[in-house]
């Protein structure tokens, strides 16, 4: 009698374990299900591809652009625009302590891409404004970087939605720049 009242105590504490560590879990979805079929991604389950692009700052004392490599991640559904604001995003950041980017304090307000025309309208806040030579850096580092891409033609930079003269008061600019 005692033996059976062990074997079943066992086996009820066997259940209970099992029981609990099937209740318990916060797996992801996985691609494989229990007969071994991959199932497809779903949309939840994005797939992120990464890329590595050019980005283009100046050197402290202003002489002169540089290119660096970054890596990039997008989803596997980003199109071409998800790629160029990406890389507009990277422009704003130094490369590091030689590194200096000149777009860090202005905002790229509006981003569009039609027909390999790219339009940045940014917003240019005073103490974003440069001298000559800054200016001239800056617009090449924006076109630099925009031009690595096949599928951007030409680049127009608009401030606060306008087609300015110049971007900083030195520089003329082109309606758009063309490759």
């Amino acid at each position: 009698m005692t033996n059976v009242k062990a074997k079943g105590l066992l086996a009820a504490f066997l259940l209970t374990l099992t029981l609990a560590g099937c209740g318990g879990q916060d797996k992801l979805p996985s691609s494989n299900d229990v007969s071994g079929a991959t199932t497809p991604p779903t949309e939840e389950q994005s797939i992120v591809v990464k890329r590595t692009i050019s980005v283009y700052s100046t050197d402290s004392e202003l002489s002169k652009t540089s290119a660096r490599e970054v890596e990039i991640e997008l989803s596997d559904g980003d199109d071409e625009l998800a790629l160029v604001k990406s890389a507009l995003s990277e422009l704003q950041k130094d490369g590091g302590a030689e590194e200096i980017s000149l777009w860090k304090a202005i905002s790229f307000d509006k981003v569009s891409l039609e027909d390999g025309l790219a339009t940045v309208d940014i917003l240019l806040p005073d103490e974003a404004r440069l001298g000559g030579p800054g200016e001239i850096l800056a617009i090449e580092s924006l076109t630099k970087t925009m031009f690595q891409f096949d599928f951007v033609d030409a680049v127009d930079i608009l401030v606060d939605g306008e087609a300015l003269e110049t971007l900083m008061g030195h520089v003329e600019l082109e309606h758009p720049y063309r490759k």
